[in-house]
């Protein structure tokens, strides 16, 4: 990976910051673990780089977080106070979005799918499909929260698993929250 643009071995690192009036140095000591009372000297096995804090809302205890997330990367955020800091960070493409026609043909075609808690039984019809080597998605609805997914491509992420719906065997799909609680599922619509 990369962060700030400074490639970062495979490894597990303790994170320093030295602090002076104008710009600080970030470091990535790979002496672990490593305490607060145990400073690294400088050494060559270090990452090291010059950092440039700013300001933003207060923040009651040193926080870290990720503001910003993408396929390749992303933000990471320090924030303390008034202080913040933001560390730009990228990671190789393990399966990137574009994929072949081979990969994306076991799923593509029309499902009928139900939301989990829906005790109506609704039936929706969602479309998977592939347009700029990619698997899109395409819902059958007109309201606000299906036109935002509209022709939004899915993100492959693991064999069989396109985001945000799990794949299984090209006939069925889930998709869950982020705690796996099951939101919705569906099978391929019959011809």
């Amino acid at each position: 990976m990369t962060i700030d643009g400074h490639p970062v071995p495979k490894g597990k690192y303790t994170v320093w910051l030295v602090v002076r009036r104008d710009a600080w140095t970030m470091v990535l000591d790979p002496r672990v673990p490593r305490y607060h009372e145990e400073r690294p000297d400088s050494t060559a096995d270090q990452v090291r780089w010059t950092v440039h804090p700013g300001a933003g809302g207060f923040t009651e205890t040193l926080t870290w977080s990720f503001p910003e997330m993408r396929p390749d990367g992303g933000r990471l955020l320090l924030a303390w106070g008034t202080t913040q800091l933001a560390l730009d960070f990228t990671v190789p493409a393990r399966y990137p979005a574009p994929v072949s026609r081979a990969i994306a043909e076991p799923i593509l075609g029309r499902y009928e799918w139900q939301w989990a808690d829906d005790t109506s039984r609704a039936v929706s019809v969602a479309e998977f499909y592939y347009e700029e080597g990619m698997v899109k998605q395409r819902y059958m609805a007109f309201s606000a929260w299906y036109a935002r997914l509209q022709n939004q491509p899915m993100i492959r992420i693991n064999d069989g698993w396109f985001m945000p719906s799990i794949m299984k065997d090209g006939r069925s799909f889930e998709m869950r929250d982020d705690h796996d609680n099951l939101l919705a599922s569906g099978r391929r619509a019959p011809h």
